[in-house]
């Protein structure tokens, strides 16, 4: 039983010693996910409008640049470590 429960404090210490690399890579990965999602929807914005309209969203163009400009800017946002928390609730959505 010893050996377990120091294998377990091991494993924890080196968790949470990690615990902030893998934050970091987390926020880094989606908030370049996002960028780049965004980035695509302004490329080809026209597409972007279309598709909305078939999905019968109101008001597609107000939307497919809503979308795309949240994506890009909470994107950025993310990948700077800016405001990350606050980025995020309008990605959620």
């Amino acid at each position: 039983m010893g050996f377990i429960w120091n294998f377990f404090q091991f494993l924890k210490a080196v968790g949470e010693s990690l615990q902030s690399l893998f934050l970091l890579a987390v926020r880094l990965l989606w908030g370049t996910w996002f960028f780049l999602a965004g980035f695509g929807k302004w490329q080809s914005l026209d597409s972007v409008v279309g598709f909305f309209k078939e999905l019968g969203i109101p008001h597609p163009d107000l939307n497919a640049y809503l979308a795309t400009f949240t994506e890009m800017l909470g994107g950025l946002l993310l990948v700077i470590g800016l405001f990350s928390r606050l980025a995020a609730l309008p990605l959620i959505v």
